[in-house]
């Protein structure tokens, strides 16, 4: 029995190790639009995510619950959890070791990913903002924090798969990042005119299929306001095109908020 488990141990830990390289790889690096924030990074890192993104608070908190289990001490690898019990979450990263973490510090493209010291990352986010405006140092002004441990990956309908890898083509992709002077006529603007309209035919297809599934209706009301709040912010470095008709900025943009609209007023 003791050989068994192991020899599970062992296969649980190769399968949710890979934080490491992610934080290597990733380290000094960013998104070139706004979005991918630190709830979704911190998932990603660990595995229970495979894509990068904006993330709502609720996401964060289903897949921790449904994914990842609360311990007392961290080890390598585990999830941390920074949070106000009023104000609701503050912070997500991923332990490295008792001196360094790993996180996206905000969902600012200017703010990328970094491995950090404890000290820096507590500095900026444990104490609420208050706090450390009147330098107040009470034990009141302190973030709560809490550790889990992650070990299954979540499993998306086929749809949802295809919106998340479409949404990190469209955020991180060279080929969908605008440059200086780019237009409506260039490869750029039109590349990202392709993945939008990709993903607006994926949404039409989960809207469709959504009435027969049994799929969490929870994580889906939450990944359809991770999304919003994605596309909007895609929505606003669409602005940096120079177009002759201004209005060919939102064409995309928009016909995929109205195909979204009437799947989020099901899980209102």
């Amino acid at each position: 029995m003791l050989k068994l488990v192991t020899i599970f141990s062992i296969f649980t830990f190769s399968v949710f190790a890979d934080y490491q390289s992610v934080a290597t790889s990733l380290n000094g690096s960013s998104s070139h639009v706004d979005g991918p924030n630190c709830w979704n990074g911190a998932l990603y890192a660990v595995g229970v995510l495979k894509t990068k993104r904006f993330m709502h608070p609720d996401e964060w908190l289903l897949h921790l619950k449904n994914h990842c289990e609360e311990v007392e001490s961290p080890l390598a690898g585990d999830v941390g959890r920074l949070y106000h019990p009023d104000d609701g979450e503050v912070h997500g990263f991923v332990h490295l070791n008792t001196e360094n973490i790993f996180a996206k510090h905000g969902e600012s493209l200017q703010h990328g990913y970094q491995i950090m010291s404890y000290a820096e990352m507590l500095k900026q986010y444990g104490k609420t903002r208050d706090c450390r405006i009147r330098g107040d140092d009470s034990p009141e002004c302190h973030h709560l924090l809490k550790y889990y441990r992650c070990d299954s990956e979540e499993s998306f309908p086929v749809e949802v798969t295809n919106i998340n890898e479409l949404l990190e083509e469209l955020v991180f992709s060279a080929e969908t990042k605008w440059r200086y002077k780019e237009n409506c006529e260039g490869e750029i603007f039109k590349k990202r005119e392709e993945v939008i309209d990709e993903i607006t035919q994926e949404v039409k297809k989960w809207r469709s299929s959504v009435n027969n599934s049994d799929y969490n209706s929870s994580l889906t009301k939450a990944l359809l306001e991770s999304y919003s709040q994605q596309i909007y912010n895609v929505e606003v470095s669409q602005r940096n095109f120079r177009c002759v008709d201004r209005a060919k900025k939102k064409r995309a943009i928009k016909a995929l908020r109205d195909e979204m609209r009437p799947l989020r007023d099901l899980f209102k």
